[in-house]
Protein backbone atom coordinates (compact mmCIF):
# COMPACT_ATOMS: atom_id res chain seq x y z
CA UNK A 1 0.00 0.00 0.00
CA UNK A 2 1.31 3.44 -0.88
CA UNK A 3 0.34 6.61 0.97
CA UNK A 4 1.09 10.22 0.18
CA UNK A 5 1.55 13.09 2.60
CA UNK A 6 -0.04 16.34 1.47
CA UNK A 7 2.06 19.47 1.97
CA UNK A 8 1.76 23.15 0.99
CA UNK A 9 4.06 22.30 -1.91
CA UNK A 10 2.02 19.48 -3.46
CA UNK A 11 -1.55 20.11 -2.31
CA UNK A 12 -2.60 21.99 -5.45
CA UNK A 13 -1.95 18.98 -7.68
CA UNK A 14 -3.28 16.32 -5.29
CA UNK A 15 -6.87 15.46 -4.41
CA UNK A 16 -8.14 15.59 -0.81
CA UNK A 17 -10.44 12.54 -0.96
CA UNK A 18 -13.76 14.41 -0.48
CA UNK A 19 -15.97 16.35 -2.92
CA UNK A 20 -13.76 15.36 -5.84
CA UNK A 21 -16.10 16.85 -8.45
CA UNK A 22 -16.81 20.16 -6.68
CA UNK A 23 -13.77 22.28 -7.52
CA UNK A 24 -14.89 25.40 -5.64
CA UNK A 25 -15.48 23.57 -2.36
CA UNK A 26 -12.27 21.58 -2.74
CA UNK A 27 -10.29 24.78 -3.24
CA UNK A 28 -11.67 26.29 -0.03
CA UNK A 29 -10.69 23.16 1.88
CA UNK A 30 -7.21 23.24 0.34
CA UNK A 31 -6.74 26.85 1.43
CA UNK A 32 -7.81 25.90 4.96
CA UNK A 33 -5.51 22.86 4.97
CA UNK A 34 -2.53 24.87 3.78
CA UNK A 35 -3.02 27.37 6.59
CA UNK A 36 -3.34 24.60 9.19
CA UNK A 37 -0.30 22.74 7.85
CA UNK A 38 1.81 25.75 8.79
CA UNK A 39 0.59 25.15 12.36
CA UNK A 40 1.42 21.45 12.37
CA UNK A 41 -1.51 19.67 10.70
CA UNK A 42 -0.67 16.40 8.95
CA UNK A 43 -2.71 14.86 6.12
CA UNK A 44 -2.03 11.39 4.72
CA UNK A 45 -4.08 9.58 2.10
CA UNK A 46 -3.93 6.49 -0.05
CA UNK A 47 -2.68 6.85 -3.61
CA UNK A 48 -6.15 6.17 -5.01
CA UNK A 49 -9.34 7.98 -5.97
CA UNK A 50 -11.27 7.28 -2.81
CA UNK A 51 -11.91 8.28 0.80
CA UNK A 52 -8.89 6.76 2.55
CA UNK A 53 -7.20 9.39 4.69
CA UNK A 54 -6.35 10.73 8.11
CA UNK A 55 -5.99 14.33 9.21
CA UNK A 56 -4.54 15.33 12.59
CA UNK A 57 -2.80 18.18 14.40
CA UNK A 58 -1.36 19.13 17.79
CA UNK A 59 -4.31 19.65 20.13
CA UNK A 60 -3.35 23.28 20.79
CA UNK A 61 -4.05 24.18 17.16
CA UNK A 62 -6.62 21.51 16.21
CA UNK A 63 -10.03 22.94 15.31
CA UNK A 64 -12.05 21.17 18.00
CA UNK A 65 -13.50 22.51 21.30
CA UNK A 66 -11.20 20.24 23.30
CA UNK A 67 -8.66 21.25 25.92
CA UNK A 68 -5.41 19.40 26.55
CA UNK A 69 -1.65 19.72 26.44
CA UNK A 70 1.08 17.91 24.51
CA UNK A 71 -1.35 15.69 22.61
CA UNK A 72 -2.26 14.96 19.02
CA UNK A 73 -5.88 15.45 17.91
CA UNK A 74 -7.37 13.50 15.02
CA UNK A 75 -9.62 15.83 13.01
CA UNK A 76 -10.85 13.37 10.41
CA UNK A 77 -10.18 9.66 9.86
CA UNK A 78 -12.03 7.95 7.05
CA UNK A 79 -11.70 4.68 5.16
CA UNK A 80 -14.78 3.92 3.06
CA UNK A 81 -16.31 1.58 0.53
CA UNK A 82 -14.13 -0.95 -1.26
CA UNK A 83 -11.10 0.09 0.79
CA UNK A 84 -12.45 -1.22 4.10
CA UNK A 85 -10.93 -4.36 5.59
CA UNK A 86 -7.63 -4.07 3.74
CA UNK A 87 -5.44 -2.74 6.54
CA UNK A 88 -5.56 0.91 5.50
CA UNK A 89 -7.11 2.08 8.78
CA UNK A 90 -4.36 0.37 10.77
CA UNK A 91 -1.66 1.86 8.56
CA UNK A 92 -3.03 5.40 8.78
CA UNK A 93 -3.51 5.20 12.54
CA UNK A 94 0.01 3.82 12.94
CA UNK A 95 1.34 6.85 11.06
CA UNK A 96 -0.48 9.17 13.47
CA UNK A 97 0.85 7.27 16.48
CA UNK A 98 4.39 7.38 15.14
CA UNK A 99 4.22 11.12 14.46
CA UNK A 100 2.90 11.71 17.99
CA UNK A 101 5.72 9.62 19.46
CA UNK A 102 8.33 11.39 17.33
CA UNK A 103 7.04 14.70 18.72
CA UNK A 104 7.25 13.32 22.29
CA UNK A 105 3.52 13.75 22.80
CA UNK A 106 1.64 12.11 25.67
CA UNK A 107 -1.25 10.74 23.64
CA UNK A 108 -3.84 11.06 20.88
CA UNK A 109 -7.42 12.36 21.21
CA UNK A 110 -10.37 12.00 18.84
CA UNK A 111 -14.08 12.83 18.90
CA UNK A 112 -16.40 9.89 18.27
CA UNK A 113 -19.70 8.46 19.51
CA UNK A 114 -21.05 5.33 21.18
CA UNK A 115 -23.15 4.53 18.12
CA UNK A 116 -21.72 5.12 14.65
CA UNK A 117 -22.65 8.57 13.38
CA UNK A 118 -21.91 10.17 10.04
CA UNK A 119 -18.72 12.25 9.74
CA UNK A 120 -17.32 10.90 13.04
CA UNK A 121 -14.52 8.37 13.46
CA UNK A 122 -15.56 4.80 14.26
CA UNK A 123 -15.58 4.50 18.05
CA UNK A 124 -15.68 0.69 18.11
CA UNK A 125 -12.57 0.47 15.96
CA UNK A 126 -10.71 3.08 17.99
CA UNK A 127 -11.58 1.38 21.29
CA UNK A 128 -10.37 -1.91 19.82
CA UNK A 129 -7.08 -0.15 19.06
CA UNK A 130 -6.69 0.98 22.67
CA UNK A 131 -8.53 4.31 22.88
CA UNK A 132 -10.64 4.82 26.00
CA UNK A 133 -13.51 7.14 26.87
CA UNK A 134 -12.33 10.21 28.83
CA UNK A 135 -15.20 12.70 28.38
CA UNK A 136 -18.73 12.98 27.01
CA UNK A 137 -21.13 15.65 25.76
CA UNK A 138 -24.54 14.40 24.70
CA UNK A 139 -24.01 11.48 22.30
CA UNK A 140 -20.46 12.61 21.58
CA UNK A 141 -17.48 10.88 23.14
CA UNK A 142 -13.92 12.06 23.53
CA UNK A 143 -11.57 9.10 23.19
CA UNK A 144 -7.91 9.06 24.16
CA UNK A 145 -4.92 6.82 23.54
CA UNK A 146 -2.14 7.45 26.09
CA UNK A 147 1.42 7.08 24.84
CA UNK A 148 3.22 7.90 28.10
CA UNK A 149 2.58 7.65 31.85
CA UNK A 150 1.30 11.23 32.02
CA UNK A 151 -2.12 11.05 33.70
CA UNK A 152 -3.47 14.33 32.26
CA UNK A 153 -6.50 13.78 30.03
CA UNK A 154 -8.13 15.93 27.35
CA UNK A 155 -11.68 17.19 27.86
CA UNK A 156 -14.42 19.09 26.06
CA UNK A 157 -14.70 22.77 26.93
CA UNK A 158 -17.46 23.70 29.37
CA UNK A 159 -19.09 25.76 26.63
CA UNK A 160 -19.15 22.79 24.24
CA UNK A 161 -20.99 20.72 26.84
CA UNK A 162 -23.86 23.21 27.11
CA UNK A 163 -25.08 22.38 23.61
CA UNK A 164 -27.28 25.49 23.73
CA UNK A 165 -27.26 28.89 22.08
CA UNK A 166 -29.18 32.06 22.92
CA UNK A 167 -30.11 32.93 19.32
CA UNK A 168 -33.55 32.06 17.99
CA UNK A 169 -34.48 30.35 14.76
CA UNK A 170 -31.91 28.28 12.88
CA UNK A 171 -28.32 28.79 14.04
CA UNK A 172 -25.37 27.17 12.28
CA UNK A 173 -21.72 27.08 13.30
CA UNK A 174 -19.45 25.69 10.58
CA UNK A 175 -15.88 25.66 9.28
CA UNK A 176 -14.08 25.14 5.94
CA UNK A 177 -12.66 21.91 7.37
CA UNK A 178 -15.36 19.97 5.51
CA UNK A 179 -15.62 20.84 1.80
CA UNK A 180 -19.38 20.30 1.93
CA UNK A 181 -20.03 22.60 4.90
CA UNK A 182 -19.75 25.92 3.05
CA UNK A 183 -22.03 24.87 0.21
CA UNK A 184 -24.77 23.51 2.44
CA UNK A 185 -24.59 26.46 4.81
CA UNK A 186 -25.71 28.68 1.94
CA UNK A 187 -28.43 26.21 0.97
CA UNK A 188 -29.65 26.21 4.57
CA UNK A 189 -29.72 29.99 4.64
CA UNK A 190 -31.72 30.21 1.41
CA UNK A 191 -34.33 27.64 2.47
CA UNK A 192 -34.78 28.99 6.00
CA UNK A 193 -35.02 32.62 4.87
CA UNK A 194 -37.55 31.63 2.20
CA UNK A 195 -39.69 30.15 4.98
CA UNK A 196 -39.54 33.43 6.90
CA UNK A 197 -37.59 31.94 9.79
CA UNK A 198 -34.66 33.72 11.48
CA UNK A 199 -31.30 32.23 10.49
CA UNK A 200 -27.82 32.95 11.85
CA UNK A 201 -24.66 31.61 10.19
CA UNK A 202 -21.35 31.60 12.05
CA UNK A 203 -18.38 30.74 9.82
CA UNK A 204 -15.56 30.02 12.25
CA UNK A 205 -12.29 31.66 11.28
CA UNK A 206 -9.89 30.79 14.09
CA UNK A 207 -8.99 28.28 16.79
CA UNK A 208 -10.19 30.77 19.40
CA UNK A 209 -13.65 30.95 17.81
CA UNK A 210 -13.78 27.15 17.67
CA UNK A 211 -13.12 26.93 21.41
CA UNK A 212 -16.18 29.11 22.06
CA UNK A 213 -18.66 26.98 20.08
CA UNK A 214 -21.49 25.60 22.28
CA UNK A 215 -21.24 22.10 20.78
CA UNK A 216 -18.65 19.30 20.88
CA UNK A 217 -18.38 19.14 17.06
CA UNK A 218 -17.90 22.45 15.29
CA UNK A 219 -17.37 21.50 11.64
CA UNK A 220 -21.15 21.74 11.25
CA UNK A 221 -23.29 22.35 14.34
CA UNK A 222 -26.98 23.13 13.82
CA UNK A 223 -29.24 24.59 16.51
CA UNK A 224 -32.94 25.42 16.35
CA UNK A 225 -34.33 27.91 18.89
CA UNK A 226 -31.32 27.43 21.10
CA UNK A 227 -31.33 23.62 21.12
CA UNK A 228 -28.58 21.58 19.46
CA UNK A 229 -30.04 19.45 16.67
CA UNK A 230 -27.26 17.72 14.74
CA UNK A 231 -23.66 17.81 13.54
CA UNK A 232 -24.61 16.17 10.24
CA UNK A 233 -24.87 18.24 7.08
CA UNK A 234 -28.50 18.37 6.00
CA UNK A 235 -29.60 17.61 2.47
CA UNK A 236 -32.26 19.87 1.02
CA UNK A 237 -34.89 17.18 1.67
CA UNK A 238 -33.90 16.80 5.34
CA UNK A 239 -33.70 20.55 5.73
CA UNK A 240 -37.21 21.04 4.39
CA UNK A 241 -38.49 18.50 6.93
CA UNK A 242 -36.86 20.46 9.75
CA UNK A 243 -38.42 23.68 8.45
CA UNK A 244 -41.86 22.06 8.20
CA UNK A 245 -41.57 20.68 11.74
CA UNK A 246 -40.48 24.10 13.00
CA UNK A 247 -43.59 25.69 11.49
CA UNK A 248 -45.87 23.10 13.10
CA UNK A 249 -44.27 23.62 16.51
CA UNK A 250 -44.78 27.39 16.23
CA UNK A 251 -48.41 26.88 15.25
CA UNK A 252 -48.99 24.68 18.30
CA UNK A 253 -47.29 27.26 20.50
Amino acid sequence: MEFIKLTPENIEKEHICCALSDKAQVQMKKIWLTQRMKEGLQFYRLQAKGKVFIEYAPITCAWAPVEGKNMMMIDCFWVSGQYKGKGYSNALLSQCIQDAKDANMDGIAVISSEKKLGFLSDGDYLKYKGFTLVDEAGVYQLLYLPLTDNKAMPHFTDTAKTMKTKEDGFVLYYTPQCPFALKYAEILKQHVEAAGIPVHLHLLQSKQEVMEVPAPWCVHALFIDGKFITHEIQSEKKLDKLIAAYGKDKTKG
